[in-house]
């Protein structure tokens, strides 16, 4: 039984074999497998929120707030910006203080960015002690310091028992560069899952493709639209939109292809995305598709989380009224339960870059996260899969395929069937043309 194990999760996508616990601060000390958040005081969560049974689609649960000012370290005070129909806090909720991104180096051409090196990625719970508008207290004292501009506070929801139906979904508030993208739960008695958790396409946002651009064998790495293409988004701060644009990518974010018809590359996940395809046969079949997205190391353990990285988009020549986008990596999902049981799934997986009738594909967005606490686990599958690669006519460039993702289950026998590896290469007419499937992701605990 063990080897077939094995052999099974070589061909799903290899990963190190690991088990490191953490406290409510995301920083190791020792414990016990399925102990949940923490042996201190969070455990499963105090069931304060009651039961759940979702019964339809798309389903959220979880409020996103964003900070106002820098949240600093040793300080219990902080300020969330406080929306309109916002959920009022009261003493004893759960949050979840997370800053995914905020690189300022770009980290070009890399296989690997450590998250811990680069400072990004923390996170730490704390429990409300009180609000005064947008002013929180906190019980205790943050242990990270948090940047306004990058980071974002989740309410942890506290179930006793959470019933997901079969045909139901629940969701996270998609990621919008400040908020979202994270599904985090604490559930103190039984989590039933007959449909799915999912974050797919949660993440980091695919490059936007140009319905049109130019033409010309452009060389340079760093070509202005429209001669190149936009990257994906990445942990790279103030690295996304209308002037990010060229075959270099930015860390995890896969870049754009040049003119002409190049592909753009896959975002990466815990794995290294694939590279985008040859430009037109008629250009020279020249090698100006995207650089692949670096792969995001999550060490140590699950102390650090970010998203899926976008992937590039396509270069554009002709108006097909369709945009040669990247893919959006995946999302995060969080969970601790004493026991999940069921035959739904956990969905984190990036999604594909768009096809193109001719001219360059869109890369594939890098798989998510799926971290499981749990003493008891079964359930038809954990995704976490890269996107696929864009397919485009042949004599064009397909788009590179998104890095597989991270998976960590802390309990000693989990019956549920974990998907990690890369999305394959797009095709150009049954040709690669030089696009590259993302590498296998990052599994621990199996």
């Amino acid at each position: 039984m063990a080897l077939l194990r094995a052999a099974l999760l070589l061909l799903l996508g290899c990963g190190r074999i690991g088990y490191e616990h953490l406290s409510a601060t995301g920083d190791n000390v020792d414990g016990g497998r399925g102990s949940g958040l923490g042996n201190g005081p969070f455990a499963f969560g105090d069931g304060h929120w009651g039961a759940l049974t979702i019964s339809e689609a798309n389903v959220v649960v979880n409020p996103y707030f964003v900070l106002t000012e820098d949240a600093t370290a040793q300080s219990n005070e902080v300020r969330i910006d406080i929306r309109q129909g916002a959920p009022r806090l009261v003493p004893g909720d759960l949050m979840f203080f997370w800053q995914p991104l905020g690189l300022t180096q770009s980290y070009v051409g890399v296989d690997a960015t450590s998250l811990a090196e680069a400072g990004i990625g923390h996170w730490e719970l704390r429990r409300v002690q009180a609000q005064n508008g947008s002013a929180l207290t906190l019980r205790e004292a943050l242990t990270h310091t948090y940047d306004s501009r990058f980071a974002q506070v989740v309410v942890v929801p506290e179930y006793t028992t959470l019933e997901i139906t079969a045909l139901a979904s629940l969701r996270s508030l998609a990621w919008t560069g400040r908020q979202g993208g994270i599904v985090i739960l604490a559930v103190s008695e039984e989590v039933r899952l007959a449909g799915t958790i999912d974050v797919s396409a949660q993440g980091f946002r695919g490059g936007v493709g140009n319905l049109r651009g130019g033409g010309g064998s452009c060389t340079n790495i760093e070509e202005p639209a429209p001669l190149g293409a936009r990257r994906g988004e990445s942990i790279v701060a103030d690295a996304y939109g209308s002037v990010s644009t060229g075959r270099s990518n930015r860390s995890n974010g896969g870049g754009g292809g040049l003119c002409t018809n190049a592909g753009g590359a896959g975002g990466g996940g815990a794995g290294k995305g694939g590279k985008g395809g040859l430009s037109y046969a008629g250009d020279g079949s020249r090698d100006v598709g995207g650089i692949a997205g670096a792969g995001s190391t999550p060490s140590p353990s699950y102390s650090r989380l970010t998203f899926g990285g976008g992937g590039g988009a396509g270069h554009v020549d002709y108006d097909f009224d369709r945009e040669s986008s990247g893919g959006t990596g995946g999302g995060v999902i969080v969970l601790f339960t004493p026991r999940l049981a069921g035959t739904g799934a956990l969905l984190a997986s990036g999604s594909p870059g768009n096809d193109m009738p001719e001219d360059g594909g869109g890369g594939g967005g890098g798989g998510g996260t799926i971290v499981i606490e749990s003493q008891m686990l079964e359930c038809g599958r954990l995704d976490a899969q890269g996107g696929r690669g864009g397919n485009v006519g042949s004599d064009h460039g397909p788009g590179g395929g998104g890095g597989g993702g991270y998976v960590v289950v802390r309990q000693d026998s989990p019956s549920c069937v974990p998907f990690f590896g890369g999305g394959s290469g797009g095709s150009a007419g049954g040709n690669a043309r030089g696009a590259e499937s993302g590498r296998n992701g990052l599994l621990e605990g199996f």
